[in-house]
């Protein structure tokens, strides 16, 4: 096993996560290994000549781009019009980019505080000196889409209580606080939120 698989498991353990989402996540790494990562290589690699101009601190989102492009082929997302979707955490805009470039045809919400959490603060890859730019790399960063983005500053907690329309999004990305109680609630209100599940 890898150290950055090791160093994932902890990190489950340290924020209680049940046994049974740790033995989905593995499930899930051998599943994107087997049949998705092995795709879309040109299509990652395009979109990784595109982040060479954002501001960044941190890439936590890239590994992922072939499981995006998987999803966006499966549910037929490029030719479908006025796609909305829901994003739980922004941090500093990489992955509201590759949404809203990669998805013209997408209207993003994007929910942050912008102050970071608690987990980030303790990690080496995240500069002090850089922390207190968030926000505005995710405005530098996202300065083309204005159309497409729509910002919210707050948790996701007041984003529910302010905004709570039942079947109004397409999909919506989780990855904001990931505590196990702030992911159940996250999911449970994300579930009562989307127009569909994906299946």
């Amino acid at each position: 096993m890898s150290f950055s698989k090791l160093s994932k498991l902890f990190y489950l353990h340290k924020t209680y996560a049940p046994f049974e989402v740790i033995i989905l996540y593995f499930k899930g790494i051998y599943f994107l290994n087997k049949n998705i990562k092995k795709y879309y290589h040109k299509e990652k690699n395009a979109y990784r000549e595109q982040m060479s101009s954002l501001k960044l601190t941190a890439d936590w989102f890239t590994h992922n781009i072939s499981f995006w492009f998987w999803i966006f082929n499966k549910y037929d997302f490029y030719t479908k019009e006025n796609i909305k979707a829901l994003e739980i955490g922004s941090w500093e805009g990489l992955s509201g980019h590759f949404l809203v470039s990669t998805l013209p045809n997408l209207q993003l919400v994007c929910v942050d505080t912008w102050q970071g959490s608690d987990e980030h603060k303790t990690e080496e890859n995240t500069l002090s000196e850089n922390y207190k730019n968030i926000e505005s790399f995710f405005d530098s960063n996202l300065e083309g889409f204005q159309d497409q983005i729509t910002k919210y500053k707050g948790t996701s907690f007041s984003y529910f209580d302010n905004n709570f329309i039942q079947n109004h999004f397409d999909f919506i990305y989780v990855d904001g606080s990931h505590f196990v109680d702030d992911v159940i609630i996250d999911a449970i209100k994300c579930f009562q939120m989307s127009s569909a599940v994906l299946k």
